[in-house]
């Protein structure tokens, strides 16, 4: 195991115990963030050209963290996996947003819903944008707008302070990101701030970008799976039912249920590595959709076999304290982004491989 996922396997404990105060919070509390910083792991794990060889290195830490919290693992991941996004920028906004620092922390939020025009000096952006975890903690925002003239959607990079926060996420599980929504009030950005997302690849090798986006997000779900299938085998070992007096561990059925979910997660655990293996730039569009659907399906796989887990582990699992009732939550409120919709992914990829050509929303 590497230096960042050898830290994080030691947080990850650490990050169990806070997990109730960062749903209540509705943000990583500030000794998390303090822990995180010190063990480098918002530090990205790229260089100038790409991701190289730290992709693996970002899913394996993701992994150990989630399996404590899985609303710290996200936040982490994105803020580190956002630190590659800004090297696309231009060398001038690049080294702004970095601001002398050897990274900053970095929300994305990647749908064009706001609208940017051409003006002097840049763009004048203003927009909302939902979903922009970690922005609690941000030093910079980035969104993605519509330039109307020429008709081009475009990256924008704008300080933390000039953006609107609205408090609206209240929700069921994944309650620590703080995925709020930013709005920018006629925002000018200069031109070393933006790119255009139509010329993403840049000049450097880079990964591409809804692959990496997707297995890295899919590295939470498979964490968490893993921590609360370890937190099982752990509970039946230990508990006696209360109406019979029988260890759990002495009926069948839960053994039956212990063995099923194992081998599930072994299974997609090792589609996953594979993804994970195979990724490289340079993909056609086969390669790419195919590395998005594994992610999907290796998402519902990991959801379905925590529902399983739960309902075999009795009532007092659902108390407010239980980790299983909170990992059930996050990962049938993980489920809900789009990057996962297996039905979506399925027809891409079938697309792709049929050659039939691409409605210009898919994301692939």
């Amino acid at each position: 195991m590497d230096g960042l996922a050898e830290a994080a396997r030691g947080l990850a404990p650490v990050l169990a115990e806070r997990a109730r105060e960062a749903e209540e919070l509705r943000e990583l509390p500030e000794a998390t963030l303090k822990d995180l910083h010190a063990a480098g792991l918002f530090a990205g794990v790229h260089e100038r050209g790409g991701l190289l060889a730290g992709f693996p290195a970002l899913t394996a830490f993701t992994r150990e963290l989630a399996k404590g919290c899985a609303s710290t693992a996200w936040v982490t991941m994105f803020y580190s996996l956002h630190n590659w996004l800004i090297t696309f920028l231009p060398e001038q906004g690049h080294a702004e947003v970095r601001g002398g620092r050897p990274y900053a922390l970095v929300p994305a939020v990647l749908a064009p819903t706001g609208t940017a025009e051409p003006t002097a000096g840049g763009y004048r952006v203003t927009g909302r944008w939902s979903f922009a975890t970690g922005i609690m903690h941000a030093d910079w925002v980035m969104v993605v707008a519509l330039v109307t003239d020429p008709l081009e959607p475009r990256l924008f990079a704008v300080p933390a302070s000039r953006a609107v926060v609205h408090d609206v996420w209240h929700t069921s599980g994944m309650r620590a990101t703080g995925s709020n929504d930013v709005e920018l009030r006629d925002v000018v950005v200069p031109p070393h701030l933006t790119i255009s997302m139509l010329d993403f690849a840049g000049p450097a090798p880079r990964y591409p970008l809804i692959p990496v986006m997707s297995l890295a997000a899919a590295a939470v779900a498979v964490g968490a799976a893993e921590g609360l299938l370890e937190a099982f085998e752990d509970r039946l070992s230990a508990r006696v039912l209360a109406y019979s007096g029988v260890k759990q561990a002495d009926m069948s059925a839960a053994r039956v249920r212990l063995a099923q979910a194992a081998v599930r997660l072994d299974a997609a655990v090792a589609l996953f590595e594979e993804s994970v293996r195979r990724l490289r730039d340079e993909m056609d569009l086969r390669q790419r959709s195919w590395h998005r659907l594994t992610a999907a399906h290796v998402v519902k796989e990991t959801r379905e076999i925590v529902n399983d887990v739960c309902a075999a582990s009795g009532a007092t699992a659902q108390f407010a304290g239980s980790p299983f009732q909170r990992v059930q939550r996050d990962l049938n409120t993980l489920c809900g982004h789009v990057i996962f919709d297996l039905d979506t992914a399925s027809d891409v990829h079938a697309r792709a491989r049929l050659g039939l050509d691409l409605p210009p929303t898919a994301m692939a």
